[in-house]
């Protein structure tokens, strides 16, 4: 799988950095200072924390975020296979992958966007040890409680989205003993990396604040709360039903 994404996704890797967040995401691996915008809120601290360790060999922001994005796409398609094996037939595994790989929004982000590729990496994986669980192993639940609360630390709205699943997961394990620990422990690997952003602000009314101004800068002029034009918000709420109903389209 390395060496097929070797094969399709090298040739076309942009020679340098894709986006302004990109450039962001480069001057953090060399001072992480996300208070200035090193990167963008709300600051990715074990993505950058992850990317310099690449970057203290690769050398360059631009190798950096190259490995990074063949790395995580083979990684991706691999637990992709590997969930669909372990829930259906080998074939369903194989076909999964393969058009997963072939995806093009998958295939654009795995040429821009290392950060966003980890989006399909934790989530897939937090699936992975749930459906493990759910299924009696129910060991798994610590491996999915601590993957989902370090895996946040990469993109912060994953907590948000997969919480619903692990809490699946809390029921299908229920009279276990397994939910005040694995809850504790979900908290405790979440609170590790926020801990870790507040004190890189100098403290969590720095952080808030940072996030509130960031979000308003981004957002007003699309965000009915925020007083944005009438126009403006119903065409961004029309694009999101859009988007998002051509998931279910066959």
């Amino acid at each position: 799988m390395l060496l097929l994404t070797l094969a399709t996704r090298l040739p076309l890797m942009q020679e340098h950095l894709f986006s302004f967040d990109s450039v962001n995401l480069a001057l953090s691996l060399r001072e992480f200072d996300p208070a200035h915008h090193q990167p963008q809120p709300p600051g990715y601290p074990l993505f950058v924390a992850e990317a310099r360790m690449v970057y203290w060999l690769a050398g360059t922001p631009e190798r950096t975020f190259t490995v990074l994005k063949i790395l995580i796409s083979s990684l991706s398609v691999i637990l992709l296979f590997v969930l669909a094996r372990r829930m259906f037939p080998k074939w369903v595994g194989v076909a999964a992958a393969g058009l997963f790989f072939c995806n093009p929004v998958f295939w654009f982000v795995g040429l821009t966007s290392s950060l966003r590729l980890h989006l399909a990496m934790v989530t897939t994986l937090v699936a992975y040890c749930c459906w493990r669980a759910g299924s009696g192993e129910h060991r798994y639940f610590y491996a999915a409680s601590l993957a989902l609360g370090l895996g946040s630390g990469f993109r912060p709205e994953l907590c948000l989205f997969l919480l619903p699943l692990w809490l699946w997961t809390a029921w299908q394990c229920r009279g276990k003993r397994l939910l005040l620990p694995n809850a504790l422990l979900l908290l405790v690997a979440t609170g590790s990396w926020i801990v870790a952003l507040i004190i890189a602000y100098g403290g969590a009314g720095q952080m808030i604040s940072s996030y509130h101004n960031y979000l308003l800068e981004q957002s007003q002029s699309v965000m009915a709360v925020a007083g944005g034009p009438g126009v403006e918000w119903r065409r961004m709420v029309g694009r999101a039903f859009l988007w998002n109903g051509l998931g279910v389209l066959p």
